[in-house]
């Protein structure tokens, strides 16, 4: 039988693969042959306990779906519906047309939030991919949120799309800009700058932004921001005007929680405090 010992002295990473639940049953698998006595019970107790303790806990996130009005059916994701990388629910539906703030922002578990989003696209307004529209009504989660975005001028007047998100409570986490479009012929999707660091998503060759030739989430219509800090953050896209062709409409958003990982002292003490534990048979 595996020893409780050497299961407490595996590695880090051993720890991260395997929700909390599945480490409980785990230490309850080889726990002593006298599972019911008040002794046992204690110890296997409080063994599971420090186990939780040193797994990853589950970050939480803020996803934020722009749409072209709040009747738009086919563009507010229900909370239940998944979308996005990852596949979470608990989206804010976001009435954009075409600019304004929604407050008390939940996360993907449905608690509430002090984060509150703001933005405008005043030159563009606020439009949807109609390639899109099928799965959309039929309930599929990604369709949906492609199926509305705000959008930059495509006049001759330099008009970018601005947003901002405030009362983040996270100290780190990562933001997630989704493009979507309803244009077919320009491929390129124009960069994103959030507190001076810009980014573009890779126009990779035969890559299209409308959903119906491209339905996945992917370095084409996708960019991600890591390890921001602070309370909030800004950002803009890069107008089509300045660079030539190509779109600059993001469809949501999304700030990622990051979790620090356990230290390898609580992983030592965890295995510490399973060899003064252990009983020999």
């Amino acid at each position: 039988m595996v020893e409780l010992f050497d299961f407490c002295l595996f590695n880090l990473s051993f720890l991260r693969i395997f929700p909390v639940t599945s480490v409980f049953r785990l230490f309850l698998s080889v726990s002593s042959p006298k599972p019911h006595t008040p002794s046992n019970m204690f110890k296997t107790s409080l063994l599971a306990a420090f186990a939780a303790m040193t797994c990853a806990a589950s970050a939480a996130t803020i996803s934020i779906n722009f749409t072209e009005a709040a009747d738009r059916v086919n563009q507010n994701l229900p909370s239940g519906t998944a979308a996005g990388i990852g596949g979470l629910t608990n989206w804010n539906n976001v009435d954009a047309n075409p600019d304004g703030t929604f407050g008390s922002l939940v996360d993907n578990s449905g608690s509430g939030t002090a984060a509150s989003v703001t933005w405008s696209a005043q030159g563009g307004g606020v439009w949807g991919d109609n390639t899109a529209t099928t799965d959309a009504n039929a309930g599929v989660g990604d369709a949906m949120l492609r199926r509305g975005y705000i959008d930059d001028n495509g006049g001759d007047a330099f008009s970018s799309v601005t947003f901002s998100v405030s009362g983040i409570a996270y100290a780190t986490y990562d933001v997630v800009v989704y493009y979507s479009s309803g244009d077919g012929t320009n491929p390129q999707l124009q960069a994103t700058n959030i507190n001076g660091t810009e980014m573009s998503p890779d126009p990779a060759a035969g890559a299209n932004n409308q959903y119906g030739t491209n339905p996945n989430w992917d370095a084409t219509n996708t960019v991600t921001f890591s390890s921001l800090s602070g309370a909030s953050f800004s950002g803009f896209t890069v107008d089509r005007n300045t660079v030539g062709t190509g779109r600059a409409s993001i469809a949501g958003l999304q700030i990622v929680e990051i979790i620090p990982e356990p230290s390898s002292a609580a992983l030592l003490g965890l295995g510490g405090l399973a060899l003064i534990l252990r009983r020999r048979k």
